[in-house]
């Protein structure tokens, strides 16, 4: 399973909210708070920390085919390698764990988790706005060498989207992610 997040920087400068009293402890268990209180720029620390979190939420969901149900704080993150704009961490809901792996730049904040470290996958990170879905069906038709104008993004009850292949659900996991000027997609592999 698969998940991302990418949040634009230019869009959350200056949103102090996570500064007003209890915000913080809303979303983040005491040692996500400690971490981002203790770095060096602490509101990069809340979006890093939010991107781990959504995108490891999603991925879980699809794993599980669960309702809509974003509950961040019973989500903890850790961070395991920190090579300044790559963040290597780990994010774990009940007894699952995710690897999460995010890209920082000046402009945004771009995360992805996998259920296991070696997964295979593609992405696409686009700088303006762009038909997402459009682009995926594009990727997965060249990928898994199927025509484009038979393959259709649906949603399933639980409201998680899946592709659909004449008439038949295909297996492909995938996540699409937008904010502000930023989007991007991933699409895991099969061996």
């Amino acid at each position: 399973m698969i998940g991302n997040d990418i949040i634009d920087l230019r869009l959350t400068s200056g949103n102090n909210n996570w500064k007003r009293k209890g915000y913080l402890n809303k979303i983040f268990c005491e040692e996500e708070q400690d971490h981002i209180l203790n770095s060096k720029d602490p509101e990069l620390s809340v979006w890093l920390l939010w991107a781990m979190k959504e995108s490891a939420y999603k991925a879980h969901q699809r794993r599980f085919d669960l309702p809509r149900r974003f509950n961040p704080k019973a989500f903890r993150c850790e961070i395991i390698e920190d090579k300044s704009t790559t963040i290597f961490g780990k994010v774990r809901i009940d007894t699952n764990s995710y690897h999460t792996k995010a890209s920082i730049s000046n402009e945004y904040i771009y995360c992805f988790a996998t259920l296991n470290s070696s997964t295979n996958f593609v992405q696409k990170i686009y700088f303006e706005p762009t038909d997402l879905k459009l682009s995926l069906i594009n990727a997965v038709s060249q990928l898994q060498n199927l025509p484009e104008n038979k393959i259709f993004l649906k949603k399933s009850a639980q409201f998680i989207p899946y592709l659909n292949f004449e008439n038949q659900k295909l297996f492909c996991n995938f996540s699409l992610t937008h904010h502000g000027n930023f989007s991007a997609i991933i699409v895991e592999l099969r061996n």
